[in-house]
Order: structure tokens, then C-alpha cells, then sequence
């Protein structure tokens, strides 16, 4: 805002009234003081002229700490400015500041509760500085009672019942509440005098109770300048963290960590039925209000439940603020505090938590934030991506203390690299059954090794509907392990999200294998198989075939999957469920040609390219598909069965097990001979669930195309860079897991 021009220069009048109206000449009235918002350019202009004229102000306030003195920059407030400036200018039309600048309402985008004794010029430093960082427009309005509010006929601004005044009107309009905070500059106030303000205990509490607003907090720093601490991320800080998620929580956590932890620690001991106003008929009401009694005229009384639930819940929206600048800077605020200040806030239903980045945080941190969940909670989520010394011990904690009555928990613990099994089992076992909603990322710990126990855990949630797991860069996650996760799936999951991005040892089989399982009535299904350059086209030939008619969102990711080509993405677009909505193919790295590529980035492409592949279906009949589209399941089931039994592993035990369920696409290398005690006990088995002429079909068909795929195979194989994994022999059939 420095461009603007300080009005220092504006025409000189020996009567001071008349060079304010010169100033600022009446423009109109504004019904409604709600929609008396001010803009930062107008603020700026009643500043400028504030601070270019107050040394012409001698302060005759009895009870102010400037009295007798003529007035500078340094000690001027908005009581000063409200004295000389606000009341003179609008005493003749009897308007409101702001409508000696517009005529036009100005509806707010974010109400402000402060203090008037901090100085004029800090409080415009903390209001530009929420405009930068919030990324507001230069039209953004703030709703200011000093500004807003008539003050010359203030009483009829403002009525008996605190609830019903323009403040809560105004707060409905605006988009969110931001909390000023006033430093240690004076020793005989502060800091953070608004927590022992009526006025802004309750603008605040009335925020969290009832109209369920974000609040932003600012104070101005000695050192730093002004420092802010968001509810939630900015615009900038948001487009950062889905461009790449744990940067925009890095940028929020270096940008708060100027934030004074003292100042913002004050709000642990907010008491409103102890907090002040400048008008005590003003205290009595808000706290008659509070207390819900029907005079409000009446004298207050000195102990209510609803202070205590005032009381109790503010302390938690501050603790909850300041608790990650209390890890990262230690020993000024106590944890145990901070975590009595949230469990005591039992009318809370959601909590939410961000650690990322934060070097300091250990297990005993975990456990503390664990004591802080009370037993009726909701939603819980937490990140702690990049906690390097967070271990089993704090998972084990955390997962001891979950709610029973959650319904949606997400845990970030993305590079959590000290995370072993040992720590993912209990956590397995603890997720309480009620949960609708799970997200849980565990990429880059390379030290779990299993995924048994946290598979039987989601195998219990029978209410569960969105599931999301990425366990990306898990080195000894392998097709056997995506089994267990496959016959995981509840079946009444809805939205499944699965992200398994750099796990080498991942092949076609466990994509058969999750497919196969995939819930039939799943509506958004999302997978990451980048860089599993073991996957093939089989795998992915089962992904079409079993494919929910049901679904409206299908994202795939095959990046640098290099053994995937046209042959398995054709009879992929030619089966996809009519019901969709929305799909995206990210083949780049595969062997699939660049103008297919570019064609399987958005569904519209892919139903235009539909109707020519169906024309040429015979050329693709290879892949299981008739020209018609629909499935040939002799010679899909045939591919699938000598995929299978190309494993090195392979024995007559794997036939007898496997044979029970038609999983397709086992495919792990080998060579694809099939024993004939195998093939007896596989055709005795198959003979009890299809055709004579479907079972031939299903070997007929692929005995020799079986061979030709081991040959290509060894050749690949060889020219791989990272020598093949020897995968675990199957010796139980997938479903046979028995949940816990």
C-alpha cells in the first residue's frame, strides 16, 4: 500500500472540523452497518491522515496512558483516532466512517477482532500483511466496528442482545475471522490483550460455536514484523501441496515459524466470565448472552456451564494453533498443557493437526498428542510427513488411543523412515470399526516389510467406503502382499484409492489379484503403478475384465511401466464401464505409442477412439476380446491360467489352491510347462466350475502362445539392470484370509 499518498499535504484549514470534511466528504448512507466493510486502500487513507495531523492532538481521556500529551505515530490507537478524527467527521451527516468513502455497500470478506489501544500503524502493518498472504484482491473488505458502526448515534448501532448487533451480522457475511494481536510494546498491557476483552472472547467464541468460521491470527513482532498463523493452507501454500503434496505444508510451517509462541500461548488462559469491556453494560450483556437468560440487564452471574464451555473450547482452537511452533521451539509452553486445553474440549468433532516437517517431533510428542484425543471424537487427521524420529513406540501409542466413535481418520507418516511392520500391525488392529473414511500414507518407509496386519484390520471395517492407502517405495512389498490386500476390500467400499509408485517387486499377478477382488459397486477407482516395471500386459488385461460397471471416476497410472503396451491398453478402452464420468491413463514411459498416450488422457478421447476399435476387434483378439467388445472367456481365462503357471514356483499345491478362484494374469516368469499331475488336479478342479468346452478352451487356446511368452520373458528379463525377484511360493488361496 505504499503508493498511496500520505494526505500530510492536503489543503490546510485553520478549523480543524473543516479540513476533516475536506478530507473526507460525506458520500452517502449505507443501510445495514454488516455491509460497511473497509477496503486496506481506505484504511490506509484514514491512517495516513491520523498519523500526518496527531501531533496536533493533545489527549484529555482521564483514563488514558497518554493523557496531557500531544500525540505521535508511536502512541497512537484507534480510541485517539476515534476521538479526533471519527467522531468530528461524521458528527454532521451522524454516518459511519466508511461512508464518508463510498455509497455503495462493501460486504466483508473477513471480520476483525482487536484491540483499540494498539497502535493504528502496527494494526495496519497486520492487516496488509493478511492481505498478502491470503492473496486478497485490492477490493477486499474488512469489517471494522470503529469504521463500520455509526459512533455518534451508537446506540442504536448496537442492541441489548449481542447476538442480534451488525458485529454477529457482519461476522455471517464474512468469509472467515481474523484475530489481532497486540505485542509485549507496552509493559502495562498485553500481550495478547484480546483474550481478556468481552468484545473479542465472544466475537471469537461465537466464530468456533456457531458459525463454525476460519480463524487467522497476527501480532506484530519486535523482530520478525508482522508474523500470521491460517486456519488451513493459503491459496498459494494449497496449489503448492497438490502440485507436491508436503510442500505447502513446509512453506506453512517456515512462514508461522516467526509467530511469537508467548503471545499466542496467552489464549490457554482466556476467561471470559474474568475478561473486561470498555462499557460494563457491554460485559454484562455478552455474558448474560452466554449464559443464555432471558434479561439480559440483569447482573451476571459468576459461575455458568457455558463459560466453562466458552472457555474450554477456546482454549483448544489456540493450543491446536500454537502446537506445532511448541514442538519445533520447545520448553515455552508445556505439552501436557496443550494437550489437557484439547481433550477438554468434548464438543469437538474434528481435529486436525499438521507436523510436517518439523525436525523436533519424537515419539513422546506423538504420545502427548494422543492423550489429547477425547472419546467422542469424529475426524481425526494428522500429518507427520518428513518426522524422521518418530518410531513404533508413537504409532503404537497414537494407535491405542483412536476413538471408537471415528468415522474418518487420516495418517500422514511419509518418510517416517524409523516405521517398521511391528508398528503398522498394531495400528491394523486398533482401527476402531466405525470408520467410514480411511487415509492412511506410509511411501519411502523402506523398513516395513508386511502389510499382513494392517490388511486384516481393514478386512473388519464392514462400514468402510472410502479407502486410501499409499504405500509407494515399499521395497519388499510383492504380488503376495497385494493378495492380502486385495481380500481387504470391504464390500461396501465406494471410492479406492491405491498408490503403490516405485515397488519393483510388484507384478502382474497382484494386479490380477487386486482387480479380481475390486468391489462391485466401487464408483471411483484410482491407481498408481508407476515405475512397477515388472507389470506386463496381462496384469493390466485383467484390470479391464474385471472392471465395476458402477464406476464415474477411473484414474490409472502405468509411468515407466516399460513392459506395457497397445495390446493391453486397447481392450482396457473398449470395456470401460459406460457409467463413467471421468478417466485418465498417464502412460508415458511405456512402450504404448505417444499418440495413444495422448488419447488416454481424458475419457472424451477415449469414447471417440471406442467405436474404431471395435471395428477392428479381430486384430485384437488376442487379448481376450471379441470384435464386438465382449469377452472371450475360454481365451482370457487360458492367458490368465499360463501366466500362472510360468512361475518358477509353481507346484501341483498352487494348482489345487489356486484352481478354487478364477484369478487371471498370474504372471511371474519361468517356464510355462505345466506338470501333468498339475494339469489333472487344475482340470479336475476346473471340470466342477465351467464347461468341458470352456476348460479346453481355456488350454487349447494357450498352450502354445504360453511358450512364446516364457521365451520373450527370459529375454527381457536379462535385460533388465536390477536381477528378478525370486517371489514367496502361494500356498493358500487368497480368500482364506480370517480377519481379527
Amino acid at each position: 500500500m505504499g503508493d498511496l499518498s500520505p494526505l500530510a499535504d492536503s489543503p490546510s484549514c485553520e478549523d480543524p472540523i473543516q479540513e476533516l470534511r475536506i478530507a473526507f466528504p460525506f458520500c452517502g448512507y449505507i443501510d445495514g452497518a454488516e455491509h460497511r466493510a473497509i477496503t486496506v486502500q481506505q484504511l490506509w487513507r484514514v491512517i495516513s491522515y491520523a498519523t500526518a495531523h496527531c501531533a496536533k492532538w493533545t489527549d484529555n481521556s482521564p483514563n488514558s496512558q497518554t493523557r496531557g500529551q500531544n500525540l505521535s505515530e508511536a502512541v497512537l490507537n484507534l480510541y485517539h483516532v476515534n476521538t479526533f478524527l471519527i467522531l468530528p467527521a461524521t458528527r454532521e451527516d451522524d454516518c459511519s466512517c466508511v461512508e464518508l468513502m463510498s455509497s455503495e455497500p462493501q460486504d466483508p470478506l473477513w471480520f476483525v477482532s482487536h484491540w483499540w489501544g494498539e497502535r493504528v500503524s502496527e494494526f495496519l502493518e497486520c492487516i496488509e500483511c493478511h492481505v498478502k498472504t491470503r492473496g486478497l484482491k485490492d477490493e477486499a473488505a474488512f469489517w471494522i466496528c470503529a469504521y463500520a458502526n455509526r459512533q455518534n448515534s451508537l446506540l442504536q448501532e448496537i442492541t441489548e442482545d449481542p447476538r442480534t448487533t451488525s458485529f454477529f451480522k457482519a461476522m455471517q457475511l464474512a468469509r472467515g475471522v481474523l484475530l489481532i494481536l497486540d505485542g509485549k510494546s507496552d509493559a502495562k498491557t498485553g500481550p495478547a490483550t484480546p483474550f481478556t476483552r468481552s468484545w473479542c472472547a465472544f466475537e471469537v467464541s461465537m466464530a468456533v460455536l456457531e458459525l463454525k468460521k476460519p480463524i487467522d491470527v497476527t501480532t506484530l513482532d519486535a523482530e520478525n514484523g508482522p508474523a500470521i498463523l491460517t486456519e488451513g493452507y493459503t491459496d498459494f501454500e494449497s496449489k503448492m501441496e497438490k502440485k507436491t503434496p508436503g510442500w505447502g505444508s513446509r512453506a506453512k510451517s517456515i512462514r508461522e515459524s516467526i509467530f511469537p509462541i508467548d503471545i499466542m500461548a496467552a489464549g490457554l488462559e482466556v476467561a471470559i466470565e474474568s475478561a473486561s469491556a470498555t462499557s460494563d453494560e457491554d460485559r454484562i450483556r455478552i455474558l448474560n448472552s452466554i449464559a443464555e437468560r432471558s434479561d439480559l440487564e440483569q447482573p451476571p452471574l459468576e459461575k455458568h456451564a457455558n463459560y466453562a464451555k466458552v472457555n474450554k473450547r477456546l482454549r483448544a482452537v489456540f493450543a491446536l494453533a500454537v502446537w506445532f511452533q511448541a514442538v519445533q521451539k520447545g520448553g515455552k509452553v508445556e505439552m501436557k498443557k496443550l494437550a489437557k486445553a484439547v481433550v477438554e474440549d468434548e464438543w469437538r468433532k474434528a481435529i486436525l493437526m499438521n507436523f510436517a516437517f518439523c525436525t523436533r517431533i519424537d515419539d513422546y510428542h506423538v504420545a502427548v498428542v494422543a492423550s489429547a484425543l477425547h472419546k467422542k471424537l469424529v475426524t481425526l487427521e494428522l500429518h507427520f510427513w518428513m518426522c524422521n524420529l518418530i518410531g513404533n513406540s508413537g504409532l503404537r501409542a497414537l494407535a491405542k488411543a483412536l476413538p471408537p466413535t471415528l468415522e474418518a481418520l487420516t495418517l500422514n507418516f511419509q518418510l517416517c523412515t524409523r516405521l517398521t511392520h511391528m508398528g503398522i500391525d498394531v495400528l491394523g488392529l486398533q482401527l476402531p470399526l466405525g470408520l467410514v473414511s480411511l487415509r492412511l500414507n506410509f511411501e519411502f518407509n523402506s523398513s516395513i516389510r508386511s502389510v499382513l496386519g494392517l490388511a486384516r484390520g481393514i478386512a473388519r471395517l464392514s462400514s468402510l467406503r472410502l479407502l486410501d492407502l499409499d504405500l509407494g517405495a515399499l521395497d519388499s512389498l510383492d504380488d503376495n502382499q497385494l493378495t492380502d490386500i486385495a481380500d481387504a476390500f470391504p464390500a461396501k467400499l465406494r471410492n479406492l484409492y491405491l498408490s503403490f509408485k516405485g515397488c519393483h517387486f510388484i507384478g502382474s499377478r497382484g494386479v490380477a489379484a487386486l482387480a479380481y477382488r475390486l468391489p462391485h459397486e466401487l464408483t471411483v477407482l484410482n491407481f498408481n503403478f508407476s515405475n512397477c516395471d515388472r507389470i506386463s500386459d496381462s496384469g493390466l488385461q485383467s484390470v479391464a475384465y474385471y472392471l465395476p460397471k458402477t464406476l464415474m471416476v477411473f484414474h490409472l497410472s502405468l509411468l515407466d511401466c516399460t513392459h506395457i503396451t497397445k495390446e493391453a491398453v486397447i481392450p482396457l478402452v473398449k470395456r470401460l464401464p459406460s457409467s463413467l464420468h471421468g478417466a485418465k491413463f498417464f502412460l508415458a514411459g511405456t512402450s504404448v505409442p505417444e499418440n495413444i498416450q495422448k488419447i488416454c488422457r481424458h475419457l472424451d478421447s477415449m469414447r471417440e477412439w471406442a467405436p474404431q476399435l471395435a471395428k477392428s476387434g479381430d486384430r485384437h483378439a488376442a487379448s481376450g476380446l471379441r470384435a464386438d467388445g465382449t469377452v472371450n472367456e475360454g481365451r482370457m481365462l487360458g492367458r490368465s491360467l499360463t501366466s500362472l503357471c510360468s512361475s518358477p514356483r509353481f507346484t501341483t499345491h498352487t494348482i489345487a489352491s489356486t484352481a478354487r478362484w478364477p484369478i487371471f494374469g498370474l504372471r511371474t516368469g519361468g517356464s510355462g510347462e505345466i506338470s501333468a499331475a498339475g494339469a489333472t488336479t487344475m482340470s479336475g478342479s476346473l471340470s466342477k466350475t465351467m464347461s468341458p468346452a470352456l476348460a479346453r478352451a481355456a488350454f487349447n487356446d494357450e498352450a502354445q502362445s504360453g511358450k512364446d511368452s516364457a521365451m520373450k520373458r527370459t529375454k527381457t528379463s536379462s535385460a533388465l539392470k536390477s536381477p528378478k525377484p525370486v517371489l514367496p511360493q502361494i500356498v493358500q488361496a487368497p480368500n482364506s484370509l480370517t480377519p481379527t
